[in-house]
């Protein structure tokens, strides 16, 4: 663009030095948009980060959650601690090393998280098991980005979890560890084709088990020899009544809460009561299939329907968008009635 105002000469355009004082008035953080390498091998570099204190202790007295992410296989694992000091998440790690190293075959060679572990302890645990400790930057907590997103999901997905299920905030445990089991079935971003827990363990997986969390269910009482392991007689119920709170390891065992008496524990003999979700009815002109068989439905037929039934003292026929509050109880009335009325030719 030239010759867009008088009195100004330019005499070059090229620029030998940075302005100091554009720098110490502009200057921004550098973008943490590096490429993402997905060639690592799994347990080469492995990252944690804390969430917490929560405001409502868990059912086992804890308000922190500990998730530690592998990087090559974006397989994940959850920890659960009463404060976050150098014992209880070294301890937490170190279970973790351990089944990670004997699943894998492998050792850890990288460990990364934030300067707020920089301490004598976490030192002395990274150089006797010969892992390469590494800090992110002061202030740059999104160096270590992937264990602060998997933290968002799963939390995102407890929210979730807990408000679907209407169970209280000290199930937030409960909900986590159901979260980090199902994630680890799912493809993640950075490695779109491939199952984490298969990636790293080495085994295809099998997910026929999964269920939907805080679901009615009914365990069977144990029996031996033919008595029930709680004392009652033969005539007493099989079943205790539960709710459905995770997966216990081996394939088919669950872990429920017995809605009664309150104790957790682990049956393979449970049956579900498959539920419905919770979802929100589409607002005027939303594209949803189930509603596509009632697309020929206009206003002009529901006022006449509300017009014809108004003697059953029918609710008003409401405006805007939440004609669709009222298709479940209008095609109720006209099951009921088989009242159908042509549109006006």
């Amino acid at each position: 663009m030239t010759d867009l105002v008088d009195g100004l000469t330019i005499v070059g355009k090229d620029l030998r030095e940075k302005c100091e004082d554009c720098i110490l008035g502009r200057q921004t953080r550098r973008p943490f948009n590096e490429q993402s390498d997905t060639s690592v091998d799994p347990l080469e570099l492995v990252s944690f980060d804390l969430w917490g204190p929560s405001c409502t202790q868990s059912a086992g007295g804890k308000i922190y959650f500990m998730l530690i992410v592998d990087t090559g296989t974006s397989y994940k694992y959850g920890a659960y601690l009463p404060d976050k000091s150098d014992t209880s998440t070294i301890a937490a790690l170190d279970k973790f090393r351990a089944t990670a190293e004997s699943l894998t075959g492998r050792k850890i060679r990288r460990l990364r998280m934030d300067r707020a572990y920089d301490s004598a302890a976490w030192t002395d645990y990274c150089q006797k098991h010969s892992i390469l400790h590494e800090f992110t930057a002061p202030y740059s907590s999104a160096q270590n980005g992937l264990a602060e997103w998997a933290i968002r999901t799963t939390m995102d997905d407890v929210r979730t979890l807990l408000r679907d299920s209407g169970l209280s905030h000290s199930y937030r445990a409960e909900a986590a560890a159901y979260s980090v089991a199902t994630h680890n079935l799912i493809p993640s971003r950075r490695h779109p084709g491939k199952i984490p827990l298969e990636s790293f363990s080495g085994k295809r997986q099998n997910i026929s088990h999964l269920r939907v969390f805080g679901l009615k269910c009914w365990a069977k009482i144990p029996t031996v020899h033919g008595v029930q392991v709680t004392g009652g007689s033969k005539l007493d119920a099989h079943s205790l009544e539960c709710i459905l709170l995770g997966y216990a390891s081996g394939l088919g065992n669950y872990r429920v809460q017995d809605v009664a008496s309150r104790p957790v524990f682990v049956s393979r003999d449970v049956i579900f009561k498959e539920g419905h979700p919770h979802h929100t009815s589409p607002t005027l002109g939303e594209q949803i299939p189930i509603f596509d068989t009632l697309s020929t439905i206009t206003w002009g037929m529901w006022g006449r329907l509300w017009r014809k039934t108004n003697e059953t003292n029918n609710p008003p026929l409401p405006t805007g968008p939440k004609i669709p509050d009222l298709i479940s109880q209008h095609l109720i009335l006209l099951s009921i009635s088989s009242i159908l009325i042509p549109p006006p030719r």
